[in-house]
């Protein structure tokens, strides 16, 4: 047999991201890549003439030991998932419902604000624990928010009831894993496509190891220069609602009567528009200190 593997991001077929996002889930609630290589985990995504291995195939890999190592052999191939994603990977459903364009392109800008305002909220929820919450009550919490985030990233056709599904545990982790791999590698493609905007520079002074490390106050950084604040200061923390709100803001000019209009705008006509007026601020301030 001619098994293939895939050796980058981009490699990967549907089928194959559905069972990474199955693997990932089995390792839950840690949310994050780093699993190693592993002979099931090749087996799993390998592919024979550009189909999933069979059952019978798979039975062979595992029960004997030329499979085991002929597989073995081949998992260096998949190293990559020890890696976050470089661009944005998901299933094309979720929850039964086509997802919209990973990368967000023809996607309105309000949806891109309550996603990534959402997915700031669930990620906190998921790795901290909140002051007067209990473990109980931020589980439920993270289901609501998780459900929520679900119902912008695949858009039902009829609004359904508000109330959250009863999520079992093996779903949770699923979705949990889908929204993780899908929200990673968006943050980092718009990093790279966005960079005054979504991450810092090495020379401004007042950023620290810590801020460098998180998207969400290098974006609320970002915008708050872009409406003439000051460098070295972040007004408002790492709060994404204040983010969303600030960005409409610099893009609406502090007109309430084109808010409607931006968040109906194409995200990344407004993530450009942000990122020419961030560095026009700054080289106005850099002219203003020659």
């Amino acid at each position: 047999m001619n098994y293939f593997l895939p050796a980058a991001w981009h490699e990967l077929r549907q089928w194959q991201i559905e069972r990474l996002c199955h693997l990932m889930a089995e390792n839950a609630p840690q949310y994050y890549l780093g699993r190693g290589r592993g002979i099931m985990m090749a087996a799993l995504l390998a592919q024979d003439n550009g189909r999933p291995i069979t059952k019978s195939q798979l039975a062979d890999v595992i029960g004997t030991e030329e499979g085991r190592r002929r597989m073995a052999d081949l998992s260096g191939a998949i190293d990559f998932i020890k890696e976050a994603p470089t661009l944005p990977v998901r299933p094309d459903r979720l929850c039964g419902r086509t997802a919209i364009r990973a990368d967000f392109q023809r996607v309105r800008f309000g949806t891109f604000l309550q996603v990534t305002t959402l997915w700031s909220i669930l990620k906190r929820l998921a790795q901290k624990e909140i002051d007067g919450m209990t473990a109980d009550e931020r589980l439920k919490q993270y289901k609501l928010v998780l459900v929520e985030l679900v119902d912008q990233l695949c858009p039902p056709l009829r609004r359904e009831s508000k109330e959250a599904p009863a999520l079992t545990d093996d779903e949770l982790s699923l979705l949990s894993a889908a929204v993780m791999l899908w929200m990673e590698g968006l943050t980092t493609m718009l990093s790279g496509m966005y960079p005054s905007i979504f991450t810092y520079r090495p020379e401004e002074p007042a950023v620290t190891e810590e801020k460098a490390d998180d998207a969400a106050r290098a974006l609320q950084h970002a915008v708050s220069v872009a409406l003439g604040g000051d460098e070295e200061e972040t007004d408002g923390g790492d709060d994404p609602v204040r983010t969303a709100m600030l960005m409409v803001r610099a893009l609406s000019g502090g007109d309430v009567t084109k808010v409607d209009a931006v968040l109906r705008t194409d995200t990344h006509t407004c993530l450009q528009e942000l990122q020419e007026r961030v560095e026009e601020s700054r080289k106005v301030k850099a002219s203003q200190k020659a």
